[in-house]
């Protein structure tokens, strides 16, 4: 939950509904196949086409605590990706941009992490090209210049 929300803050409002009463309360009252309970994980993007379209929400769960690192990956770039289709990014570009440049000290977690001068920076999966893998788009050592 902590990663999640280090990550999406600015863009995303996280909520954690514990499992038992106030969990069956939501899930009662939101359309069917949109519902999040028992320890599942989902994002919902602006607007209301979620509601009769669920795909548009993807239900996020981890079996074991083994595959909690991919959950929870999975919940940042869904919350990237639908802040993209949002356009919420388009906003900071025109009051915060600065051209910065960089060498790709490698790719984890679906982030290329890029070494700056004065500290690192993250290039989310979901913002480099979207459809691409982003092992298709940069490799360690290369130069990489971005807004």
């Amino acid at each position: 939950m902590d990663e999640i929300v280090d990550q999406v803050r600015d863009i995303a409002d996280v909520y954690l509904v514990p499992t038992g009463p106030h969990a069956w309360e939501l899930s009662n009252n939101l359309p069917a196949m949109t519902q999040v309970y028992g320890g599942l994980g989902r994002v919902y993007p602006l607007g209301h086409a979620w509601a009769s379209e669920p795909r548009r929400s993807p239900l996020r769960f981890a079996y074991g605590a083994d595959e909690r690192p991919r959950a929870t990956n999975e919940l940042i770039d869904d919350a990237l990706r639908m802040a993209t289709d949002a356009g919420l990014f388009d906003v900071v570009r025109k009051t915060e941009r600065a051209r910065l440049s960089g060498v790709v000290a490698g790719i984890i977690a679906d982030r290329a992490m890029v070494k700056l001068e004065g500290g690192m920076g993250i290039v989310p999966d979901a913002l480099a090209f979207p459809g691409l893998p982003l092992e298709r788009l940069m490799r360690a050592g290369q130069r990489v210049t971005g807004l």
